[in-house]
Parts: structure tokens; C-alpha cells; sequence
């Protein structure tokens, strides 16, 4: 608007001062300033038109990382992972999905986000033991976050022996802040308790491989088949497909342009998933049971979705 004003100010006052007799520099100095806000919104216009294409493709971006993290590319698992829970479409509960086929896979900071998936109940079951046990495959694979967050854990279950341990090996192998919590329980161990805190490091050392030893001898693992399918009902699927029928992650769109994303078990949506209609809004997401959304808060309308 302020441009616009001003070119507008600028050409009124230009036939002023061409009636007025004004100086011919004041006229000069006018037609500057309209070239310059030209300018200005000639450059906001290029600027939105390079933004444009960014925002056009940026789907077709997301289907590409899918279609490699179906096929178990690892990286594209994180990517995924990372993007629903950090990114603009945060889902926890997507983010755990793609997490856990890396988790699978071995990755331990993939190991580490089931880890705290499971501590924090974020797109999981909220237990405890279940963290632990994540934090520990991550840890076991060199990962001196996973060692500290498994100290964290012990403390909440009252093991201070037991999370000086891990605090210590965090440390050991590169997490310096793990220091301070080590120290801080060391202060209220007696000498008994300190002998055993000692043997038990070495103990829980004995079994952690180098991290990178750990991720060179990472191997992709073999994963369901990725197929397109014309189902019996008309509706086409892609992803994966055991003895013929969907099974695992797919994609599945209707002919009136409705389509489901998520988990399938026996060719029926099942397991998490998201729903949307003719014009590409989500209208259900969440759990999905033998085709049906398991749903908790309000009722979808049938005409707008596909189920």
C-alpha cells in the first residue's frame, strides 16, 4: 500500500508541478522515486513467483520420500520421521510409524525417538519399560544420548546406582553434560554402593558396539513387496501387498477422488491412518479397525469421505 501511495502522490504532484512551472529537477527526483517503488514490488513479484513452483511441488516431495521409505531406504524413513514431528504437519503418531521402520532397521537415533516416543506417550503407549528397552538397543549401539536418557528412566524407577551407571558410560563416550548428573548421584553413594556402580559399568560396557562400527555394518533389511493394484472394488492401491492383497503401508484412492493413507492388514485399512476427501481435506485421522476409523470425538460425514 505504501508503494502504491507513493506512485500515486508521485504522478499527482508530477502535473502539479508540469502546471506550476516547477523546477524540472523536482519532476526528475518524482519519476525516481516511481521507478524505485516500481521496483520494489517488481521484486516481490519475482520473489513470490520463485517461491511458487517450492510450494507446488512441495507434495510431490513427501510422495517421493514415501515411495523410497516403503522400499526401506533408511534416510527417507528419518526424513519422514523427523517431518512429522517437527515439520508444519505434525503427527506423532506418523512420526512414530516412519520412525519405527528405521527403529527396525537398527538406526539408534531412531531406537532413541521410539525411546521417548514411549516415555513422553507421543504418538505411543506412554510405559516406561518400553522406553527403556528402545533407549537400550540405541545405546548398546554407541548412542551417549540414549545412555543418558536411560538414566533419567532409572531415576524415575529410584535406581540411582543404576542411572549413575548409564550417566557415567554418557559421558564416557562423549556426552559431557551427563557428568554433572553423575556427579550429583556419586555424592550420596556409600562405598558399597560405589563398587557396584563401578562393576556394573563395566558390565553394561562390555555390550555397547562403537557407534560407528554400529551404523557401517547396517544392513537394509527386506521389506513387503511394493506393488499397484486395481482392487475388486475399483479403488487403486499402491504400497505394500502380500499374497496379492494390501498389506502394511499404501496409499488407496477412490474413483470419486476420495483416498486413505496409512496401515493395511488383510486388504482392510487397519492399524493408523488418515482419511480425505474429493476436494483433499483430512477428514479422519487416527486409528483404523478392519476398515472402519475408530471414532472418539464427532461422527464423519459419509458423502465426504472414503469409507
Amino acid at each position: 500500500m505504501h508503494q502504491l501511495m507513493t506512485i500515486f502522490r508521485c504522478g499527482l504532484l508530477e502535473k502539479m508541478t508540469t502546471k506550476s512551472k516547477v523546477p524540472f529537477l523536482i519532476i526528475q527526483n518524482m519519476m525516481l522515486k516511481r521507478m524505485i517503488s516500481y521496483l520494489r514490488v517488481k521484486d516481490i513479484l519475482i520473489l513470490l513467483v520463485s517461491i511458487f513452483p517450492f510450494i507446488k511441488s512441495y507434495p510431490l516431495q513427501i510422495a517421493e520420500t514415501k515411495s523410497l521409505a516403503l522400499k526401506g531406504n533408511i534416510d527417507a524413513q528419518i526424513q519422514l520421521g523427523v517431518f512429522y514431528n517437527k515439520g508444519v504437519e505434525k503427527d506423532y503418531l506418523e512420526a512414530y510409524y516412519w520412525m519405527n521402520m528405521a527403529a527396525k532397521q537398527g538406526h539408534p537415533l531412531a531406537c532413541r525417538y521410539l525411546g521417548r516416543a514411549h516415555l513422553w506417550g507421543q504418538g505411543a503407549s506412554e510405559s516406561i519399560d518400553l522406553a527403556i528397552e528402545w533407549f537400550l538397543q540405541a545405546a548398546n549401539k554407541g548412542d551417549n544420548l540414549a545412555m543418558f536418557e536411560i538414566g533419567k528412566c532409572e531415576m524415575i524407577r529410584n535406581k540411582p546406582i543404576q542411572a549413575a551407571a548409564w550417566y557415567k558410560l554418557s559421558q564416557q563416550h562423549g556426552h559431557d553434560k551427563a557428568l554433572d548428573s553423575f556427579q550429583s548421584i556419586s555424592l550420596n553413594l556409600n562405598d558399597s554402593d560405589t563398587q557396584v556402580c563401578k562393576k556394573l559399568i563395566e558390565k553394561l560396557k562390555s555390550n555397547i558396539i562403537p557407534k560407528s562400527e554400529s551404523l557401517s555394518t547396517q544392513r537394509q533389511k527386506k521389506t513387503k513387496p511394493i506393488r499397484r493394484l486395481v482392487l475388486k472394488s475399483g479403488e487403486e492401491y499402491f504400497g505394500h501387498v502380500i499374497n496379492g492383497v494390501p498389506n502394511g503401508f499404501g496409499i488407496k484412492k477412490s474413483k470419486q477422488g476420495t483416498n486413505y493413507q496409512g496401515e493395511f492388514k488383510d486388504g482392510l485399512e487397519h492399524g493408523y491412518g488418515i482419511s480425505f476427501g474429493i476436494k483433499g481435506q483430512i477428514t479422519y485421522r487416527g486409528n483404523w479397525t478392519e476398515g472402519k476409523p475408530v471414532l472418539t470425538r464427532k461422527k464423519i460425514k459419509r458423502d465426504q469421505s472414503n469409507f
